[in-house]
């Protein structure tokens, strides 16, 4: 086994279970043989989305995974709310039974909204000036940093936009 195999291998076994494929590329790797690798996985890893892939061992962090697939969707209401609650370090371990679901995103007015409501997402949208304030990092269960709105906010949300609130 070649030394770049290895180190592919340390890559995703020794980091935080998700394999970036941008990361890799530009550790310098080729495109065909980071998709050989990815193939000789199998079923050890999952396709989470187009260029992130998941080991199957590791527990999806669902906010990790939908802010990968859509950047501009930001944690709101009850869900921003939520991260805000986790601990600061995280205690785990946590389990998918610990995540509220369906978590709730917002993005700009006339941002197409379907990919995210296929992966379950609840989706609001806000005028572009809106969306873009109180914008804050909070870390997922699993400590990867994510963007949510101000406490607050995601407060205020709930209060003044209640037909916007999935449990309503």
């Amino acid at each position: 086994m070649s030394t770049q195999w290895e180190a592919l291998e340390n890559y995703l076994y020794l980091g935080d279970g998700y394999f970036r494929l941008t990361e890799v590329l530009e550790l310098g790797f080729t495109r065909s043989y980071v998709h050989r690798f990815i193939a000789q996985q199998g079923d050890d890893l999952i396709k989470v989305h187009a260029g992130l892939y998941r080991l199957r061992e590791y527990f999806p962090d669902l906010h990790y995974e939908a802010t990968y697939a859509c950047p501009r969707a930001i944690f709101s209401h009850d869900t921003g709310i939520n991260l805000h609650d986790w601990p600061v370090p995280p205690i785990g371990p946590y389990t998918l039974a610990d995540i509220p679901t369906p978590l709730t995103v917002t993005v700009p007015r006339g941002y197409n909204t379907t990919r995210l409501r296929a992966r379950g997402l609840h989706v609001v949208t806000a005028a572009p000036e809106k969306w873009a304030k109180d914008q804050v990092t909070v870390l997922t269960p699993w400590n990867r940093e994510v963007r949510a709105y101000t406490r607050e906010r995601c407060e205020a949300d709930l209060t003044t936009r209640p037909g916007q609130h999935p449990q309503t």
